[in-house]
């Protein structure tokens, strides 16, 4: 585990700092509407914006949407209301926590309804829950993109103890002890995990859930997703389902994931079971293990339910 963050840390000692060519932190613009209560406001890193820090925005309890100029904003964002954040593209808005260690978005407040839109999420390490996020309100992501981020412990993309829902976004490249890409563990058993048109793709864990995993006696579905190249060490390339949680899959691929390269370790490749699961219409194809189960593992008392599915080219030792 600590060749991963051995590496995570020398990559962030290597970050140049172009700090003197940003504007001050926390610095409001010369806008004079600034004051003036609004549901809309916008951020813009060179002046042109009602402010020209998201958190500013944020702060400002009148500001019920906020639209973020292209640009790359060294921030640790701390969302305790209801809010929704836009970037003007996923390719050119930035929420990039370089400046030390810890996450990019941190959503404290339970019920807090968040959504993140057309943004890159990235930070370097964190080594508390959580790489890039942590959310324990109602986050919604649309056309996010939440790329290389690392913790020590749960969730290198996303810890989440609320609702997430993931449509049309991408969460790779990221790393963690379990959960590579998103760790669900909702603090109630009602909240849940919806993951709608995105790409989980390599992620990597020293455990279990390579790209998601799924606490025990959680919920979660997936609709229309592509699940590719994420490594676990033990349990769950692809995915990982606790004892007793419940997890619908459909009209999903869930292609080339790893359990485990070393011979009599890991199980699952594709997927890890211990809990209810039904797969309907999806790819099951060119997954491995190094112990059992390349495609599937179902463990314990769990119950795995195949409709038109296509399970095909999964590799295990056993």
């Amino acid at each position: 585990m600590m060749r991963v963050f051995r590496l995570a840390l020398a990559l962030a000692l290597g970050v140049q700092l172009a700090l003197t060519s940003l504007p001050a932190m926390g610095t409001a613009t010369h806008n004079p509407e600034v004051a003036a209560r609004r549901s809309a406001c916008t951020v813009d890193l060179g002046g042109g914006g009602d402010y020209t820090t998201v958190q500013d925005a944020i702060d400002d309890t009148a500001c019920d949407s906020i639209t973020i100029a292209a640009g790359e904003y060294p921030e640790s964002l701390v969302i305790s209301r209801d809010v929704t954040l836009t970037g003007e593209d996923v390719e050119t808005t930035l929420i990039y926590y370089y400046l030390d260690i810890g996450r990019a978005v941190t959503i404290d407040a339970a019920g807090a309804e968040v959504t993140l839109a057309n943004l890159t999420i990235k930070a370097i390490l964190n080594d508390d829950v959580g790489g890039c996020i942590s959310n324990a309100g109602d986050l919604t992501l649309e056309g996010v993109t939440v790329l290389g981020c690392a913790t020590t412990t749960n969730g290198g993309g996303i810890y989440n103890t609320g609702n997430l829902t993931v449509a049309g976004s991408t969460i790779a490249g990221n790393m963690a002890a379990y959960g590579g890409g998103i760790y669900h563990s909702a603090s109630s058993l009602a909240y849940t995990l919806t993951v709608v048109d995105s790409i989980i793709e390599d992620n990597f864990v020293d455990y279990d859930g390579g790209g998601i995993y799924i606490n025990s006696s959680r919920t979660g579905s997936i609709e229309g997703a592509l699940i590719q190249n994420n490594y676990a060490d033990k349990k769950g390339g692809g995915i990982y389902s606790g004892i007793g949680a419940s997890l619908a899959i459909s009209g999903s691929a869930i292609l080339t994931n790893t359990s485990s390269s070393t011979i009599d370790s890991g199980y699952g490749g594709g997927i890890y079971n211990g809990g209810e699961m039904t797969l309907s219409s999806t790819l099951i194809q060119g997954n491995s293990s190094g112990f059992e189960g390349g495609g599937i593992f179902g463990g314990g008392a769990s119950a795995t339910t195949l409709d038109g599915c296509q399970v095909s080219s999964n590799a295990a030792v056993y």
